[in-house]
């Protein structure tokens, strides 16, 4: 970093492939960075499209930060008292209409609404998600009758059938222009309120703490994270990211399994470091 550069006081951090692998398991050399940029004074700030019960399942109980974003972007809370700050949700015609859809696919949804969820089908794709989560989800006939409530997420999931689920993408994206909707892995979809991103709630949280955007480094590894990347005065990819997620980065780290977050915290936080050339 420039000495003329403005000093980094927001650290927006994703977890899935950028802080930790498919085990949930974290490199030691990241936690210990995270815990040194919150001791000085710099906000550590998760930013995920996980609900809140998942974030702190997959941070095991880890104190280094005290706001979090969950369902990219559609929920902040405060950690410790789970106070929700902010709070968009998908309005009801909208998710009926998005849930018919999803019936007309034939595909799993798992219904998020803040520290609810729930399924239709107690599947593999219900099994993944409980591992994940660290919750199962409590299995109903019909998702359409919750929609009133206004769920804060809709992820639709295809492990077998890419084509099916691009399908369902593509009629979604005509028929629910109004939503929010992207795909989070190559086997998932998720759908949420149409002002909804990572960058949405990452501005949120930064304006609550008089924080400038060229203040915030953003480290992300999907294609939910750009908006965070493109908004954040230093935007990071991990090197397991996508092309595309990499190239509208300002810097590329080393990948999740090798202390990625580790070694951008240390360059442009604590003291310079080597850069990790692109791949």
């Amino acid at each position: 970093m420039n000495p003329a550069e403005p000093r980094i006081r927001l650290l927006a951090v994703d977890l899935d492939g950028t802080l930790w692998n498919h085990s949930l398991n974290f490199d030691a050399r990241d936690s210990e960075a995270l815990h040194q940029a919150a001791r000085r004074g710099v906000e550590v700030v998760p930013v995920s499209a996980r609900p809140p019960f998942g974030i702190e399942y997959g941070l095991h109980g880890s104190d280094f930060y005290r706001y979090a974003i969950a369902y990219n972007g559609s929920l902040v809370y405060e950690r410790a008292t789970q106070q929700e700050l902010l709070n968009l949700v998908i309005p009801p015609a909208q998710t009926e209409a998005a849930i018919d859809l999803i019936h007309k696919y034939r595909l799993y949804a798992g219904f998020y609404a803040g520290g609810d969820f729930y399924a239709e089908f107690d599947d593999e794709n219900a099994r993944l998600e409980a591992r994940s989560q660290g919750r199962h989800p409590v299995i109903v006939p019909d998702l359409s009758k919750f929609a009133s409530r206004g769920p804060n997420k809709l992820i639709v999931i295809e492990l077998k059938d890419n084509q099916r689920l691009s399908s369902f993408y593509e009629e979604a994206s005509r028929n629910l222009a109004d939503l929010s909707l992207l795909y989070s892995t190559d086997y998932t979809i998720e759908i949420c309120h149409s002002l909804v991103s990572k960058a949405s709630g990452l501005r949120f949280v930064a304006e609550r703490l008089g924080i400038q955007p060229a203040e915030i480094m953003a480290v992300g590894d999907s294609y939910n994270d750009l908006s965070m990347i493109e908004l954040a005065g230093i935007g990071v990819a991990v090197a397991n990211a996508p092309q595309e997620v990499r190239q509208a980065a300002d810097w590329v780290t080393a990948s999740c399994q090798e202390g990625g977050v580790a070694q951008a915290v240390a360059k442009f936080i604590l003291e310079p470091g080597p850069e990790v050339v692109c791949p």
